[in-house]
């Protein structure tokens, strides 16, 4: 899909996004501030964003209207390093094992093969000191791969999702978490209306549509060793 581009529907709709612009990581702008605020408390200054894209998040300003808020997202947090890692770019599953003070997992997550989620959280998990920031969503995506089948393959409810990042959190030390979880509600035209809530124990962090600490039945389950 990043070399041949994919499908996405805009509306009623079905166009083809071409290579350039697939996956380019720009999404992750939504977060600009969710994710300042998390890089402040934890006083992070090396940072790894697996599931990347094309990086364009990094290189492009960030504006906010008419108005540039920063050159670039690196600009805008602060931020010396930011490692990017993209398995779709890569042969490499995984980025080396080292440490980073924080790890950013947008847009992916919810993509994988189910039975793989739990050796990519503990890896992602296992290189994060100060927080794990993940994004997932409840509802189908706009996006189709090539076999025709949605591109997001997990449909899980927050709860199930806040369920396996707490149980990480537990097994790393207690690693901050912060979850983004979107999902569609019905607007008063009876259309579907995008809603983004938080779920998170980051201490000193604040954010809107969020609970923490919530309180959920953990699912335990063995994580396959990566390789």
């Amino acid at each position: 899909m990043h070399r041949h581009g994919y499908q996405h529907r805009v509306g009623q709709k079905i166009v083809h996004v071409p290579p350039e612009e697939a996956f380019a990581g720009l999404e992750l702008k939504r977060f600009a501030n969710t994710l300042k605020a998390l890089i402040r408390t934890s006083g992070a200054t090396r940072l790894l964003d697996y599931g990347s894209g094309k990086g364009q998040q990094y290189v492009t300003e960030l504006r906010q209207g008419r108005e540039t808020l920063a050159d670039s997202l690196a600009d805008y947090w602060g931020i010396k390093q930011i490692v990017c890692h993209d398995p779709g770019l890569t042969e490499a599953l995984l980025p080396p094992p080292e440490m980073f003070d924080g790890v950013i997992v947008s847009r992916v997550l919810d993509r994988l093969p189910e039975e793989d989620l739990d050796w990519v959280l503990d890896a992602l998990f296992q290189r994060a000191s100060g927080f794990v920031f993940c994004e997932v969503a409840g509802h189908p995506s706009r996006d189709w791969v090539p076999t025709g089948e949605n591109a997001r393959i997990i449909l899980q409810s927050k709860a199930w999702w806040a369920s396996r990042l707490i149980q990480y959190s537990i097994r790393h030390g207690g690693v901050p978490y912060c979850l983004a979880y979107s999902e569609e509600v019905p607007g008063e035209d009876g259309l579907p209306v995008h809603r983004i809530s938080f779920v998170h124990n980051c201490p000193g962090v604040s954010l809107p549509n969020s609970e923490r600490n919530v309180r959920v039945r953990l699912q335990i389950n063995r994580p396959v060793p990566a390789e």
